[in-house]
């Protein structure tokens, strides 16, 4: 409790924020009211578009000679020698003879006397005569012979050809140009002018009080926080808050009354500061609470839930200042008793003898107001117990 009790704020609402005004006084518990006026121009953030030198990248093209190696075939042809036989029909010749009688005649001259003269003549004669006759005859004859010829052959012999080709490429190629930028510019649209009065209540037993209270304007929203000082007595703010919004044009007026109660922190936490202990047994319906000492009644809270066996919930609320009485501890001088009349406040509607789920919560009462610590919440006990009614 002590690291939130260090600092106390008074909390409009909290938004942070870099711009904003201040104002701060001080507090000693010497005055009852306080002025304060703060004042601030308000801003719009807009976007415009702007024209602004840039670099811009465009592709350009380029052929790009592209080179690889290709598996291809070419065909490859040899002669390979090979024996066959060759037949052919050839004209030949033979000789052939034949006997052959002929007449052989010879001429001689015969010469004789006639008138005187010597008159010649030749006179043939004939013998026959045998001779041999001969001749080449021709004859087709079939003649074969091996003979070596050749023949082609052929196969697909693979090779690695370079196949080089143009391709057409990009590169990035950069020029000054222009962009459109969205940027943002703080346009003036109006002002706020706050208008703070506080009204404190001191306890009257509390002495010693020396804060510093900051003011801060957001906007239209007010942060108001209050911060001990080292060596001075620890005070607790507890403000109720009246606002008023109004505009005049483009200003916005804000009256802000703020009705601050300034109480002892250990008082004021004293009832909340440890568990509640509840009694046993109820006596004739009443139930017995023993807490802190209770000093501001009107800061004091008690919330009730009473549930019977079969899980009917008979009571479930905050209760009234008259539904239970306050009492000063018997033997404690700091702790105080309340008493409970469940028969009363559950009006007929649990049976006698039930057995009862009684649930207790102590909590502070704020009813609007606000305890004035940053961060702080106020803190609750809460107590359950089976009871039997009018046991």
């Amino acid at each position: 409790m002590r690291a939130y009790l260090a600092l106390l704020s008074i909390i409009l609402s909290f938004n942070v924020k870099a711009d904003f005004a201040n104002d701060s006084f001080s507090y000693t518990g010497n005055s009852e009211q306080e002025f304060r006026r703060l004042e601030k121009d308000l801003y719009r953030t807009v976007y415009r578009d702007v024209q602004v030198p840039s670099t811009c990248t465009r592709q350009v093209p380029y052929p790009h000679e592209v080179c690889n190696y290709q598996t291809r075939y070419r065909q490859e042809c040899r002669q390979v020698p090979y024996s066959r036989q060759m037949c052919s029909m050839e004209t030949r010749y033979r000789q052939q003879c034949r006997t052959v009688t002929e007449q052989v005649c010879s001429r001689r001259p015969v010469c004789q006397i006639v008138n005187g003269r010597r008159v010649c003549r030749d006179q043939q004669t004939c013998r026959p005569v045998t001779r041999q006759v001969c001749q080449q005859v021709p004859y087709q004859e079939r003649v074969c012979r091996t003979v070596t010829d050749y023949r082609q052959e052929c196969r697909q012999v693979p090779y690695q050809d370079r196949v080089c080709y143009t391709e057409t490429r990009y590169r990035d190629e950069h020029y000054s140009c222009t962009r459109t930028e969205r940027r943002e510019v703080r346009e003036l649209v109006g002002k706020v002018e706050a208008s703070l009065q506080f009204e404190f209540r001191k306890d009257p037993a509390l002495h010693g009080v020396n804060s510093t209270v900051s003011l801060n304007l957001y906007d239209n929203d007010v942060e108001v926080a209050a911060e001990n000082l080292p060596g001075a007595v620890r005070a607790v703010f507890v403000s109720r808050l009246d606002r008023q919004d109004s505009r005049n044009g483009t200003t916005t007026n804000i009256d802000l009354k703020y009705q601050v109660s300034v109480m002892d922190e250990a008082r004021f936490y004293s009832p909340v500061q440890s568990p509640v202990v509840m009694s046993e047994k109820t006596f004739n319906g009443e139930l017995v609470l023993d807490l802190g000492k209770i000093y501001y009644l009107h800061t004091f809270g008690l919330k009730l839930k009473v549930t019977g066996r079969d899980g009917q919930v008979y009571i479930d609320r905050e209760l009234q200042d008259q539904d239970y009485r306050v009492t000063g501890h018997p033997t404690s001088s700091d702790r105080s008793q309340i008493g409970l009349d469940l028969a009363s406040l559950l009006q007929g509607r649990a049976q006698f003898g039930e057995q009862l789920q009684v649930e207790v919560e102590s909590k502070l009462k704020m009813e609007g107001r606000r305890i004035l610590a940053r961060g702080a919440l106020p803190p609750t006990f809460q107590f359950a117990r089976d009871f039997v009614l009018f046991e």
